[in-house]
């Protein structure tokens, strides 16, 4: 019965576009499930999206004829042509009549006494007498036995036994239950008798998904014994390591995938936990990691691609240590301390890798009068505008690295495409240059300074220049935080704007066979996106980690569609 109801339902979720799970629905997920998945909200938010300029395109495109007269919409006509005659309702009509406001699925894995994983499938129908009609149809069609079985009062499942085994149902008030698994259909009953043992009513809000229109969840604690297990059987050099992983698995809650669509479509993960539970080095990374305020506050239209983040070096030694305790963190200090003592020395590698950070940042934007876009990578440095210390350790290194690649460029082109190098004075601004009037794109003068405590390193001195870094502590640890950003509709207009002056794996794909797959080609097969965002929220109760996809065209429709009353 179950595989026939899910058949069902995913022919009708097109049609009912199921709407938000009630708290009541929650009631039913026992706590010994493993993860579960939700639908919610689809159609308030599908109409919208459906009255878009973004919605409307998508189906003025579509080929209407072809898919009528496809095998696959013959084959669903028949599923409705039978569906109609077992229950005496037509696909638009469960739509609308029987089925809901929601759907929650939960999952249970494999254990010791139970060999197979099961799944329970959780419902929220308008009308349960309607609905008790048509399973009453489905059992007399396929001949099953059916017996009663009360878990608590008020609480009764429906035991089916067929040809092929036992399954069951259960339909307490509003909410209809399904599972090939009897016991775990007795324990979601017994878990909505018995408040008790309920996960929290606000669950999907705990999660940040109460305007997500699906999504999934895991329950780390149903994961506990595994993970003890492990940590009780590893090996001597690795058991350190997964007690202190399971010290940070302890402090989460959940976890989450979920999609919204409004205001603009995003894929979320995240994670609900107690950071007071947990060791202090992995809070300590994500804040390092996690800068209250970004690099650049403002963000011109002329933008390309744009990167925000953060580093600290004590923090990650301190999680590096939390995690490879003992002789396992003093053997990773050693390594580091031979690759990089030789080039800041035995003493300096350290206090240089401490001065770096907290803030570093790539940017990349358009310009009109070139092809070359304008590059700037800025790393701040702890001495802020008193770095000078930390540079003069850094500095050599740089003019040594510099040298190297003019020394390694010249070697191998003639003379007169050389690379020389030129310092620039602007003010008290010193740059030091490359150039290169005939290898070099115009425009192209590479170079790299320290200004305002950041080690600038841009295209051209301009760049650098230009460069000006947000000031000021005016960041929220509860605000978003855009980790990286894609303008593909500003990369494509870019690129079809100087096609002729770019390298030629830049240039379509025609014009070179041998280089293959273009830049322009792909960002051209991805034209109907505008931008992509990867970013952070951070709250004391959450941190999510979102991919935001902005549209070409608009998703919000002109006009709210009413959403019918359940």
């Amino acid at each position: 019965m179950t595989r026939i109801c899910l058949l069902l339902l995913l022919c009708l979720i097109p049609s009912t576009l199921l709407a938000a799970p009630k708290d009541e629905m929650v009631a039913f997920v026992p706590k010994n499930h493993h993860f579960g998945i939700f639908l919610q909200d689809a159609d308030t938010q599908l109409q919208r999206i459906a009255a878009s300029p973004l919605g409307k395109s998508i189906i003025g495109s579509m080929p209407p004829k072809s898919w009528v007269e496809s095998r696959d919409w013959e084959a669903l006509q028949g599923i409705e042509k039978f569906v109609s005659q077992l229950f005496g309702h037509s696909f638009q009509e469960i739509a609308s009549e029987l089925l809901g406001t929601g759907a929650i699925v939960v999952f249970r894995d494999a254990n010791e006494s139970q060999k197979e994983g099961d799944g329970l499938v959780l419902l929220w129908v308008k009308r349960p007498q309607v609905v008790q009609q048509w399973i009453q149809k489905v059992n007399a069609f396929q001949g099953v036995k059916v017996r009663s079985e009360v878990i608590q009062p008020g609480f009764s499942m429906m035991i089916r036994e067929t040809a092929t085994g036992k399954d069951g149902y259960f339909l307490v008030g509003n909410i209809l239950g399904m599972s090939s698994s009897l016991p775990l259909l007795r324990d979601s009953l017994d878990t909505a008798a018995t408040p008790s043992r309920q996960i929290p009513k606000q669950w999907i809000e705990r999660l940040g998904a109460t305007d997500a229109i699906f999504g999934t969840w895991l329950l780390p604690r149903a994961f506990d014994a595994q993970i003890a297990q492990q940590i009780a059987t590893a090996r001597e050099s690795e058991r350190a390591t997964l007690e202190t992983l399971g010290r940070y698995w302890q402090g989460v809650d959940a976890i989450g995938l979920f999609l919204r669509l409004q205001p603009e479509p995003e894929l979320v993960g995240t994670i609900v936990g107690r950071s007071e539970d947990v060791p202090n080095g992995g809070p300590q990374f994500l804040a390092s990691f996690l800068p209250a305020v970004p690099l650049w506050a403002n963000r011109p239209n002329d933008v390309l691609l744009e990167l925000n983040s953060g580093f600290r070096w004590e923090s990650i030694a301190a999680l590096a240590d939390e995690l490879m305790p003992g002789e396992a963190a003093k053997k990773w200090r050693d390594g580091l301390q031979k690759e990089l003592a030789p080039i800041f020395g035995r003493q300096g590698w350290s206090e240089v890798l401490a001065s770096i950070g907290p803030r570093w940042g790539l940017r990349v934007r358009s310009l009109p009068d070139r092809a070359i876009p304008s590059i700037c990578l800025a790393i701040e440095l702890s001495g802020g505008e008193q770095s000078d210390a930390v540079m003069n350790q850094l500095m050599p290194t740089l003019q040594y690295l510099a040298t190297s690649l003019r020394i390694s460029y010249n070697r191998t082109h003639p003379d007169r495409d050389q690379v020389i190098t030129r310092t620039i004075r602007h003010e008290k601004l010193e740059i030091m240059t490359f150039q290169n009037e005939v290898g070099f794109p115009e425009g192209f003068r590479p170079g790299y300074a320290l200004k305002d405590g950041y080690l600038v390193i841009g295209e051209s001195p301009e760049t650098i220049i230009d460069f000006q870094a947000t000031r000021g502590d005016t960041g929220s640890r509860d605000s978003e935080h855009v980790l990286g950003l894609f303008a593909l509709e500003a990369m494509r207009n870019h690129l079809k704007q100087h096609r002729k002056e770019l390298p030629a794996w830049l240039a379509p794909a025609a014009a070179n066979p041998a280089s293959g797959e273009s830049l322009e080609t792909v960002l051209n097969d991805l034209a109907g996106i505008r931008q992509v965002e990867l970013g952070t929220r951070v709250t004391s109760q959450r941190g999510e980690l979102f991919l935001r996809i902005r549209p070409t065209l608009s998703i919000a429709s002109p006009t709210k569609p009413t959403n019918p009353s359940r």
